[in-house]
């Protein structure tokens, strides 16, 4: 089973990449660099209210887009300290419906719906079989049953999380409101961005934090005029509160960023690579997955299917091992009305 589904997911990508080669010279204009629409996705972490980043150009007023973003993520950690015990044996899926419009002075506002299942998944033979192919070490995970899920986390003999069987459900509604700045010079632009998420997801099914939080960030890029390369970056803060999940370990306060480069290989088809960090939101603890800040690597290609739609494909590895998730699938699509 294994072998049969790492052959679709490469043949799938081969398809992708000669039909986009065959349709280059009839395909629509490059789309502008997006970021991947992702975070980290480590199943204790996603709960916040880190934002899936986008170009600084905002919808025209009254312009709008659909948009839905897909990750499947695979994860396994088991730490033991001397009063801690953390383990992380599952697969997340989880899916967010993005509605975007815009309005007023190159303003634009947009809402974000995750749903999230969370259970033992199918992707463990996979990853054995990766490793196996390679010759990488697989660690703990040779010693544990495939496609299992368990989310444990105790403390001073004290159980805080556990769960064995299947959640799913809704997860923390967003808003975001944008604005693009003016006045940058020729090929390069900003934006600014907030974001509030609202605790409508569960908590003990870990599909919230139990709490409000915000963002605030920064986003700067570049797209030369006749040159395939182009590139965002961006720059931001996080205020979370207490919650329900960990809130005896939670600091309130988080600094993100990330940088996206993009090369034009058509002018349907972008390569993109994109890293994306950020600092730890627990204390007091000694487990590396909760204390140490995280970095995630994103590679994959956008293609503009139609002139009114674009595709996102990208592979996510953990950077900083066990700070966030081991590897996410992730698809994109994003609809211009």
């Amino acid at each position: 089973m294994a072998r049969s589904v790492m052959r679709a997911i490469v043949g799938l990508a081969m398809a992708m990449s000669w039909i986009a080669a065959t349709r280059a010279e009839t395909a629509p204009a490059q789309p502008a660099l997006q970021p991947f629409a992702t975070f980290n996705q480590f199943q204790f972490l996603q709960l916040f209210g880190f934002p899936t980043l986008r170009h600084y150009q905002v919808l025209p007023p009254g312009a709008r887009s659909s948009d839905f973003a897909f990750d499947l993520t695979n994860h396994f950690e088991e730490r033991i300290t001397g009063t801690e015990q953390l383990v992380v044996d599952g697969e997340l899926l989880h899916a967010t419906l993005i509605f975007r419009q815009g309005f007023g002075d190159h303003m634009e506002w947009a809402l974000e719906v995750p749903l999230m299942r969370h259970s033992g998944g199918v992707l463990d033979h996979v990853i054995d079989e990766f490793h196996d192919t390679f010759g990488f070490a697989r660690g703990r995970r040779a010693d544990v049953e495939d496609d299992q899920i368990r989310y444990l986390y105790r403390r001073n003999g004290v159980t805080e999380v556990d769960i064995d069987d299947n959640q799913a459900g809704v997860g923390d509604v967003r808003v975001v409101l944008s604005r693009q700045l003016q006045g940058m010079p020729q090929g390069r632009g900003a934006s600014v961005s907030g974001l509030l998420k609202l605790p409508t997801g569960d908590p003990d099914k870990l599909t919230g934090s139990g709490g409000a939080d915000a963002a605030l960030w920064f986003t700067y890029g570049a797209e030369p005029a006749g040159s395939r390369w182009s590139w965002l970056g961006t720059l931001g803060a996080l205020y979370t509160s207490d919650g329900d999940v960990l809130e005896d370990l939670r600091r309130n306060g988080a600094v993100f960023g990330s940088y996206t480069l993009g090369w034009r290989w058509t002018d349907a088809v972008q390569l993109k690579g994109q890293v994306y960090a950020h600092s730890t939101l627990f204390r007091d603890t000694e487990l590396k997955p909760l204390d140490e800040f995280a970095v995630l690597g994103i590679i994959g290609l956008a293609w503009r299917v139609t002139p009114a739609i674009d595709l996102d494909f990208g592979l996510a590895e953990d950077l900083h091992e066990g700070a966030s998730a081991d590897i996410s699938l992730h698809f994109a699509v994003r609809r211009r009305i």
